[in-house]
C-alpha cells in the first residue's frame, strides 16, 4: 500500500475536453496519493476550464468556493433544441429561424439580474433520491423546480455565420448554462443548444492559476495554492494563542470575554492566532462556536 501523502491546498486543475470532474479526482490520487481529496464545482465532460481540486485541510474550505461567482465562455448553436440541452443529446426541435445579431442583443437584459431557471432534466440533482439524469436515460419525465439564480453579467462575444454565436456570462452558484442556452434559444424563437464551453473563472480562482493535468507528475509541478485563499472572502476574528487552543479542543468563548475587542455581525469567521488560520467559527448570540478547525 502506497503512503500516503500529507498536502495541504489548492490545485487548479484546466480541464480537458472528454473527461469528467471524477476521472481528474482518479488520476491526482493516483499520481499525488493525498490524504484527502475532492473538488469545488462539477464540469460535464463536454466542459474545459478552471477545476479547483481541494487537498488536505483545503477540503474543509470547499463551501467557500462552492459558493464562489462563476464565469464562463459558452458557445450556442441556433435553430435546433436538445434532450440534453447540448450537442450530446438527441434533437426534440428543428428550426430555420436564426436570430440577428440585433435581435439577441435586445434579449440579453431579460437573462440578467436575479432570475428564475430551471436545471436540465440531464442534471445531477435528486428527484426523490435519484439523480435527475438517471430518470432522464430511462425515458422517465423530469420536472424540476425552477430556482433563483444571479447572472451579473451576460454579454454577446461574437457570431460566426448565421447558427452559432459565443457568450460570455459572470454567474452566482447553481446556474447552468446549459439551460442559459436553451431558455435563449426560447426567447428568440429559435431554439437553441450549447455546442462548446469554457469556466474561466470559479472564485477566487481562474485560467492564470491553472495547470494542465498531463502536465502534473508529483507536487512540484502540481502547483499546490495555500488553502488560506479558499477563504480570502470570508472576515476575520484574531485571537490569542490561549483562546486558539480552547477553540481547537471544541470549546465555545465569549465575545465579551476576548482579549480583543470584537464587534462584528453573526456569521462564519476565519480565526487566526500569531499570523496563522487556525480554523473557522460560527458568530451567533455573542458566541463563537467552532464550525471546522485545522
Amino acid at each position: 500500500m502506497k503512503q500516503l501523502n500529507d498536502i495541504n491546498g489548492w490545485i487548479v486543475i484546466d480541464k480537458p475536453l472528454g473527461i469528467t470532474s471524477n476521472q481528474v479526482i482518479s488520476q491526482l490520487k493516483h499520481l499525488l496519493h493525498p490524504r484527502k481529496i475532492g473538488h469545488a464545482g462539477t464540469l460535464d465532460p463536454l466542459a474545459t476550464g478552471v477545476l479547483p481540486i481541494a487537498l488536505g485541510k483545503a477540503t474543509r474550505t470547499i463551501e467557500f468556493v462552492m459558493g464562489g461567482m462563476k464565469e464562463y465562455e459558452f458557445e450556442v448553436r441556433w435553430g435546433y433544441e436538445s434532450s440534453t440541452d447540448d450537442a450530446e443529446g438527441s434533437l426534440t426541435h428543428v428550426s430555420d429561424q436564426y436570430p440577428t445579431t440585433l435581435q439577441i442583443q435586445s434579449v440579453l437584459k431579460w437573462f440578467v439580474g436575479n432570475i428564475y431557471q430551471t436545471p436540465p432534466a440531464f442534471s445531477a440533482l435528486k428527484i426523490d433520491g435519484k439523480r435527475a439524469y438517471e430518470l432522464a436515460r430511462k425515458g422517465e419525465n423530469v420536472t424540476l423546480k425552477s430556482r433563483l439564480i444571479q447572472i451579473e453579467s451576460l454579454i454577446l462575444m461574437s457570431v460566426n455565420n448565421k447558427d452559432k454565436a459565443q457568450f460570455k456570462v459572470r454567474c452566482s452558484k447553481g446556474t447552468y448554462v446549459r439551460s442559459l442556452a436553451r431558455d435563449l434559444g426560447k426567447k428568440l424563437g429559435c431554439g437553441a443548444y450549447i455546442t462548446a464551453l469554457r469556466r474561466t473563472v470559479c472564485e477566487p480562482f481562474d485560467l492564470t492559476q491553472a495547470v494542465v493535468l498531463d502536465c502534473v507528475k508529483d507536487v512540484e509541478s502540481a502547483k499546490v495554492i495555500p488553502f488560506e485563499q479558499a477563504l480570502r472572502s470570508v472576515p476575520v476574528v484574531t485571537v490569542s494563542v490561549n483562546e486558539a487552543d480552547r477553540l481547537q479542543k471544541g470549546q465555545r468563548l465569549s465575545v465579551r470575554k476576548l482579549e480583543r475587542p470584537f464587534r462584528k455581525e453573526e456569521g462564519i469567521f476565519q480565526v487566526q492566532s500569531a499570523g496563522v488560520v487556525i480554523g473557522l467559527v460560527r458568530f451567533q448570540n455573542g458566541i463563537l462556536q467552532p464550525y471546522k478547525m485545522f
